[in-house]
């Protein structure tokens, strides 16, 4: 049936079938408009092709007749799940994992471009506002449905307390001793990015971002900005206070590295912004010598600097419990986000935003 043929408006408003058709047919033509290339065109159709033709789901009032998924299916939030791992449970018999995972990718796609555009239309018929006729328009992916390309799910990278403390006695014995024997280096500032991301939360960009006017020891503020490189809206400016380690840390570190107002707090060889490569060197080197020292930090193989955000997150929220204000300190947007970092099921009862 031609989608320009001239249909009768009692079908044209329930036809189910019809209305899938069009959501696809607009949806390829959008890549025209939308200038992307006839390749990434193709390469997308197809993977979104797979899911609709080859994954089946549960009937709703028969579950234990299967059925082939449409494009109503994919927005439908009540159905995500299931979605989800019927696709992981029907593709991966047929394609590798990775492919699955590109092919819900395209579903993703295809679900935000209804989401900017819920219409559909047929020349000489009445518009129709999708989420009238089949709810509210969600996609079945988010960043948690697709697994990450470690072995070890991301979330599950921190420290506990007493490893925490161990990592940092480690670097301030190395720090120490370099002052002692009066051979200070750059690598030595490890300890002190390592005490500034885990007592203060922050991502590496905001880390390197610093600099010294951010820095207020006589009000115990830490003035946080958005990091060299970071985007997104989850990087807003805010204030944090510091901690007693955290303020007795910094003064020492700044009469042995005295910086002016308006330097990075954390630089290089060449007196310039310490770059993220050069912090992850020294970092990986101090894993390596403690998984070969065998001493009683836990070290999953993926561990970075964002380890030591994942680690405040959930130090205080076991201490303290105020999800909002861990909301402000670590400048995330959504509520899930916090729940997710300190590995709660659900967020607790005193969680009460303004």
């Amino acid at each position: 049936m031609s989608l320009k043929q001239i249909i009768s408006p009692e079908i044209y408003q329930v036809d189910r079938k019809l209305h899938h058709e069009i959501c696809l047919a607009e949806y390829e033509k959008s890549f025209d408009f939308r200038q992307l290339t006839e390749r990434y065109k193709k390469t997308q159709l197809r993977r979104l092709n797979d899911v609709l033709n080859l994954v089946e789901i549960g009937d709703e009032n028969f579950t234990s007749i299967k059925r082939p998924i449409d494009t109503f299916d994919l927005i439908n939030p009540n159905l995500s799940k299931k979605i989800v791992n019927a696709c992981y449970s029907d593709l991966q018999t047929l394609f590798s994992k990775s492919r699955v995972v590109c092919c819900l990718k395209a579903v993703h796609q295809y679900c935000s471009y209804l989401k900017e555009n819920p219409y559909i239309y047929i020349e000489g018929q009445k518009t129709l506002y999708i989420p009238e006729y089949y709810g509210f328009i969600e996609s079945p992916v988010n960043r948690y449905t697709l697994p990450r390309n470690k072995p070890s799910d991301a979330s599950k990278l921190y420290l506990t307390e007493t490893e925490y403390k161990n990592f940092l006695l480690l670097l301030w014995n190395k720090w120490n001793y370099a002052q002692k024997v009066k051979d200070l280096k750059p690598a030595n500032q490890l300890f002190f990015i390592c005490v500034v991301a885990g007592e203060l939360g922050l991502r590496l960009q905001e880390v390197l971002g610093l600099e010294l006017q951010h820095i207020n020891l006589i009000d115990d503020i830490c003035l946080v900005i958005k990091g060299k490189g970071s985007k997104g809206s989850g990087f807003r400016k805010r204030e944090i206070p510091l901690t007693p380690l955290l303020k007795a840390s910094l003064k020492d570190f700044l009469k042995c590295f005295p910086r002016n107002r308006d330097e990075p707090l954390f630089q290089n060889f060449n007196n310039e912004r310490l770059t993220h490569s050069t912090a992850y060197k020294w970092l990986d080197s101090i894993v390596k010598e403690i998984q070969t020292r065998h001493l009683p930090i836990v070290i999953e193989k993926g561990f970075g600097f964002h380890a030591f955000r994942r680690t405040y997150a959930r130090l205080f929220a076991e201490k303290d419990g105020d999800f909002f204000q861990l909301m402000k300190n670590t400048g995330w947007k959504y509520a899930s986000t916090a729940s997710h970092y300190t590995g709660a099921s659900k967020l607790p009862i005193n969680f009460l935003g303004d």
